[in-house]
This record gives C-alpha cells, structure tokens and sequence, in this order.
C-alpha cells in the first residue's frame, strides 16, 4: 500500500495546478494576467507573477509600439501591442548627439524604466522595451493568444 502524500506536497501540487490553469486561461482570452487566477489566490505570492508591477519611476511614461506577430511574414498576419516605456526626465532635445539608451525587458513584466548615472550624466532619452509574450505584451486573443503557434512565429 503506497503512503498518501504529505499534506504541504498536496498543497504545492494544488498550487502548480492553479497555476497551469491561469497560464492556460491566459493564452485564450483578453483579461489582465492576474484575472486568470482564482480569488483566493490573487491576493498570494503567486499572484505577483501575473500582475504587472507598478513603475519604479514616476517620470517613466508608459506607451504601445504595434509589431507584427510573424516577423517572418509580417504582411500576412495579426500584429499586437508590445508596451515600452520612456523616461525623458534627463533627456536635451535641443542637443543633436544626445543619445537614447535602450534596455530590453527580460523573461517577465516590464515596470517601467529609470535612468542610469550614466544616461543622466549624458543627457539621454531612456527606452525600456518590454519582451514580447511577457506581462502586458501578449497577443490577442483573437490573434490566437499566447499559443504555441505565435510561440513559433
């Protein structure tokens, strides 16, 4: 006779099931990520992997940037909005070789951007690009979602 699984087991795999179902959920419909979790688990740890978090940089302005889905063929499909945020706070438009510094988003939800020691000291337009299929930048879902196909796209 095989021994039951301890309780703390139970619950982590209860967990990993929630959070299976809200990936799932979020692939096929147009709801903020968090929206996707059941109640009792949106005010959780877990759910923090699902909300967008809030800027850490008031002056960060947060904008849409339209990519095609398929850049392989980028007439022939849907596109979506991809979020990025822009800082200009320290920013010289009057000088011509101001330069614009640029941080790409990582594997999860863009907060903004902030400008380094060294874009102020250089005066630049500070650019954070959220990764595409991370946080807000998801497909639609009558663009397929975040599924496997546009994954490969």
């Amino acid at each position: 006779k095989r021994a039951s699984p301890p309780t703390s087991a139970m619950s982590m795999t209860a967990g990993l099931g929630a959070l299976l179902v809200a990936g799932l959920a979020l692939a096929m419909a147009d709801k903020a990520p968090v929206e996707y979790l059941p109640a009792r688990l949106r005010e959780t740890a877990l759910a923090r992997h699902f909300s967008p978090a809030a800027a850490t940089n008031q002056a960060s302005e947060t904008l849409l940037l339209e990519v095609p889905l398929n850049w392989a063929d980028p007439e022939a499909g849907p596109s979506f909005d991809i979020r990025y945020h822009v800082d200009a706070s320290y920013f010289d438009a009057n000088d011509p070789t101001a330069p614009i510094f640029v941080t790409m988003g990582g594997e999860g939800t863009s907060n903004g951007v902030a400008c380094s020691s060294i874009a102020r000291a250089h005066k630049a337009l500070c650019v954070g690009v959220e990764h595409r299929f991370y946080g807000l930048s998801l497909p639609s879902a009558a663009a397929g979602g975040a599924s496997t196909g546009n994954y490969q796209a």
